[in-house]
């Protein structure tokens, strides 16, 4: 299992939120418990995702998207968005 420092990691989870229209991400939520905890369900993961988006950024105007990902397929220092068709996510590429 994964550490983070001396405490051992036992679930990780991570929810976007993105504009549901063009894809881009305008908020990723990520949720840590360590070994003995209780990690929230699905609904209580996308509740807490919008309610901290809501806060980091209270002019926005449209309900976002959300999608669940999987923690170990993101890549450091990768920027990513969401294909609106598949609700897949995608490495965005660069100019």
């Amino acid at each position: 299992m994964p550490h983070i420092g001396s405490l051992e990691v036992e679930q990780e989870s991570i929810v976007v939120a993105y504009d549901p229209d063009t894809g881009q991400i305008v908020h990723t939520h990520h949720s840590v418990t360590v070994k003995g905890g209780k990690h929230p369900d699905r609904k209580t993961l996308e509740q807490d995702a919008l309610h901290h988006l809501g806060q980091a950024q209270p002019r926005l105007q449209k309900r976002p998207a959300l999608l669940h990902v999987n923690p170990a397929s993101l890549k450091s220092e990768t920027s990513y968005k969401v294909d609106v068709k598949t609700g897949v996510l995608l490495e965005r590429t660069r100019a």
